[in-house]
This record gives structure tokens, sequence and C-alpha cells, in this order.
């Protein structure tokens, strides 16, 4: 009966030394930063516009997707731009830096996202590059399905 107590008494105490620093690991929040809130982040047809602005920073994100986000500073102050995948900008043969000037036509997506506007096409120095077809689907390969955040229902 000891042997057994003691045996319990053990497996309790390598649980907790396993679970402890599980526990102590900070976890994102939804929607934290770089991140997207959980899901494929919805494109408005509707509300589409246009705005024109400087990059004011890039913003790669911490998705499986490895998306890039752009920091715009427009007339109307600063806006996060969901643009893609990095790779997918990539193939297109798009860089962004600092200080260059675009013209992003798109909208405010529905629902949580991390961007506060998604790109359907980038012009940057007189060419266009489009992201988006007309309907706001994705043109890059797999559109998000195989990133662990884009998957329905996920909440990672």
């Amino acid at each position: 009966m000891h042997l057994r107590r003691s045996f319990v008494a053990l497996a309790f105490v390598a649980a907790a030394l396993v679970a402890l620093p599980l526990a102590a690991q900070e976890t994102p929040a939804p929607g934290g930063p770089h991140r997207h809130a959980g899901g494929m982040p919805v494109y408005d047809v509707a509300a589409e516009k246009v705005v024109e602005g400087k990059v004011a920073e890039l913003l790669p994100q911490a998705c499986g997707c490895g998306g890039l986000h752009l920091k715009l500073e427009t007339a109307d102050g600063p806006l996060e731009i969901g643009l893609g995948p990095a790779a997918f900008l990539g193939e297109l043969g798009v860089t962004f830096n600092a200080g260059d000037d675009v013209a992003v036509t798109g909208a405010a997506p529905k629902g949580e996202a991390r961007a506060e506007f998604l790109a359907r096409s980038v012009r940057l120095n007189d060419k266009t590059f489009e992201l988006r077809d007309a309907e706001g689907k994705p043109r890059w390969s797999m559109a998000g399905m195989n990133c662990p955040m884009h998957r329905k229902g996920s909440d990672a």
C-alpha cells in the first residue's frame, strides 16, 4: 500500500513538472501583434475603395502562411494593409520599402482581422500588382487554406 501511495505521489509530481512550464508560456491572444484573428479574413467587395500613402513599415505576420502587411501613412493617418503571403508577392516580383508611394485598391475586412484593410491590388512605381480577383478571392495558391490560422473554426 505504501508503494502504491508513493507511486501516485510521484506521478502527480511528474505531471505537475510537465504542466507548469506549459501553463507559464505566454499564448498570444487572437488578433495579437502580427497575427490573424483566426480564420481567413473576408474581403468586402461592396466597401472597396482606393487609399494612397507612403509605406512606413513592413509587418511580416507570425502565421504559417508567411503573410505580409504594410503600415501605410495616409492623409487620414496610419493604416495596416494586409497584402498576402510574402512568397506570392515574390512570385509577382514586387518588393516594398519604407518610403515607397503606393495606391492600394481594397476594402476593410468583414469580421475580425489584424489588418484594417485588405489589398486587392497595389500600384507601385507605375505598375499594378493584382493580389485578389474582382470578387476579392486571393490569387495565391491555396488561398491560405494550409495556414493553421486560416482554417475554418481555428482558434490558433
